[in-house]
């Protein structure tokens, strides 16, 4: 076998030089204070997802505080506004993560930057049992690509599970998905507040609804729902009579819910209201809708249209 090179002993130096490096740049965070700036809203619930999510991972509890004691690493959560000097894109949801001396900084564009900021923390730091630490080559620094990214997480029996999920097991799976940048989560209301779709749920579909709501509002993403107009038997909104009843179930669900952000009514699956039908209503509904959710958007799909419901649907736009 033959002896290393000179080159190769060059190399292989370079490379242990390159680990020690990384190795002396990680940062220990086993004794860090979590400090949001300023301490509410959906910062402050980045910060406690943030500390919890670390704990279950290392069973170390980083504390929630407004400054560390002397010696004591800090990592600072906020927006630019709050925590300025630090270079993030200048996009909605953008985010930077850098670390200075004993300090990490998690600064968002806006405050739902600063909790994805948090998420992929989470997903770097090196946990172990009594032990956090966080290598950083260099700051990071990025900005989403798609403005919307949300996931349908409905309390029904079609999806298989979710029927059996109680509150804190939704919160996890929320979490999960705030983790990998998911800025929205969609629900199904049921118009009946008393229905339960299935044997194994605890409670109503309009009950669970309500509090999933607000759980999803807390974190500052967006609460969507899915709604199809004509879904359910014996609606009709063909005639005045019937959209005045079916506005009215509607306006009295959605004004129960803590947060709605969009309302997405398909064109089909289910539904398939005729377009000439669709359009008036949703027209309607929206001032409806608007008395308890001043900011919520309404959103239509054209599927199951025909060449002439779909020249009715754009002409109406």
């Amino acid at each position: 076998m033959k002896s290393p090179s000179s080159a190769q002993f060059a190399v292989l130096a370079l490379i242990a030089q390159s680990v020690l490096s990384l190795s002396s740049m990680a940062a220990n965070l086993t004794q860090a204070v979590i400090i949001p700036t300023p301490a509410e809203g959906t910062l402050l619930k980045a910060s406690q997802m943030l500390s919890e999510e670390l704990a279950e991972r290392s069973g170390v509890t980083l504390p929630i505080g407004s400054d560390a004691e002397k010696g004591n690493p800090r990592i600072l959560i906020g927006t630019v506004e709050a925590i300025p000097g630090i270079e993030v894109p200048d996009k909605p949801e953008g985010y930077s993560i850098s670390v200075e001396g004993d300090t990490v900084r998690l600064v968002g564009r806006d405050p739902r930057g600063a909790l994805f900021a948090a998420g992929r923390l989470i997903r770097l730091a090196d946990c172990a049992p009594g032990k956090i630490t966080l290598r950083l080559a260099k700051p990071i620094a990025t900005a989403p690509d798609a403005p919307y990214r949300a996931h349908q997480l409905a309390y029904r029996n079609t999806a298989n599970t979710y029927d059996a999920w109680t509150v804190e097991m939704y919160e996890q799976y929320i979490r999960d998905l705030i983790l990998f940048g998911c800025n929205g989560v969609e629900l199904i209301p049921s118009l009946d507040p008393d229905e339960k779709d299935g044997s194994v749920m605890v409670e109503s579909m309009h009950a669970m609804n309500k509090k999933l709501s607000a759980l999803i509002g807390s974190y500052g993403i967006d609460v969507w729902l899915w709604s199809p107009v004509m879904g359910e038997p014996g609606e009709d909104v063909t005639n005045p009579e019937g959209a005045g009843v079916a506005w009215e179930k509607r306006r009295a669900i959605f004004a129960d819910y803590p947060v709605i952000d969009h309302l997405f009514v398909p064109g089909g699956d289910d539904g398939d209201t005729p377009a000439e039908f669709l359009m008036p209503f949703l027209e309607g509904l929206s001032p409806l809708l608007k008395q308890s959710h001043p900011n919520a958007k309404i959103w239509v799909s054209n599927q199951t249209f025909t060449i002439d419901e779909n020249n009715y649907f754009f002409d109406y736009l």
